[in-house]
């Protein structure tokens, strides 16, 4: 999501940073201590974990990594859906004024400026996506599945893009 504009924000946005995850208590102190490293003021944003159908320590490496975590635990309604539509209707109410989703990733790490460069895309657009690229496991298909997402970020989301038209969240 980084820019590489040196420059700030017009204006600093309360961000609230929801990380949907299931029976990742083994991946989530990466992503939480990513998170505490982002070149944000700290008092700007909250991260908040959906612990969703979780069986392991999950909630609890969230709540002690320093982040607020909605458990929940509901066999009916299970998966990322569920698990964001019960963390947006908390988070609305915490006064957030912008909602970021990111996975949990022990590969990879957030640009230390992610929530800087959303403050000042947000100047400009309401809705804003950071690039969603895959970390294929080791396999036969694996160069395949990362060209796929690359041509598809880049020729397809990118034209729509360029050309202003209406783009997919993904």
């Amino acid at each position: 999501a980084g820019s590489g504009r040196a420059s700030g924000p017009e204006r600093l946005v309360r961000f609230a940073i929801v990380v949907p995850a299931h029976n990742e208590e083994h991946s989530l102190p990466h992503t939480l201590s990513v998170l505490r490293s982002l070149d944000y003021p700290s008092d700007l944003y909250e991260v908040w974990v959906i612990a969703d159908n979780c069986t392991d320590g999950t909630a609890e490496v969230a709540r002690t990594g320093g982040a607020r975590c909605i458990a929940r635990h509901d066999p009916e309604r299970r998966g990322k859906g569920y698990a964001l539509a019960a963390a947006f209707d908390a988070v609305l109410q915490s006064g957030a004024e912008a909602i970021v989703v990111l996975d949990v990733d022990e590969k990879q790490d957030a640009s230390t400026d992610l929530l800087t460069t959303f403050a000042r895309g947000l100047a400009h657009s309401p809705v804003l996506q950071s690039a969603c690229r895959l970390v294929p496991r080791p396999g036969p298909w694996a160069a395949w599945l990362s060209a796929e997402n690359v041509l598809e970020e880049r020729a397809f989301h990118g034209a729509r893009e360029r050309l202003g038209c209406a783009a997919h969240l993904r």
